[in-house]
């Protein structure tokens, strides 16, 4: 479940992914996976995973990121800009 800090964006989150700022993979994640972020009141990131067995995306995590963290995103490439 979400922190207190992201129940705000959890009414948000197909407007993320229609139109997310961000798109990126996560380096450490074995899963097919992918992460999109929305800069709104702080920066929304939202990481989203098939379910190779059954064949769905769902929405596996939900949570704020600092400015610094999007910046090194951005970087070292992680991140890119839509």
């Amino acid at each position: 479940m979400a922190d207190k800090l992201c129940l705000p964006y959890v009414n948000c989150i197909s407007s993320i992914i229609a139109a997310p700022d961000y798109i990126g993979v996560n380096p450490n994640e074995t899963d097919a996976s992918f992460e999109l972020v929305k800069v709104m009141a702080k920066n929304v990131q939202i990481g989203i995973k098939l379910d190779t067995k059954d064949n769905y995306l769902y929405v596996a995590t939900l949570h704020t990121i600092t400015n610094g963290k999007l910046q090194h995103g951005i970087a070292n490439g992680r991140l890119k800009k839509i």
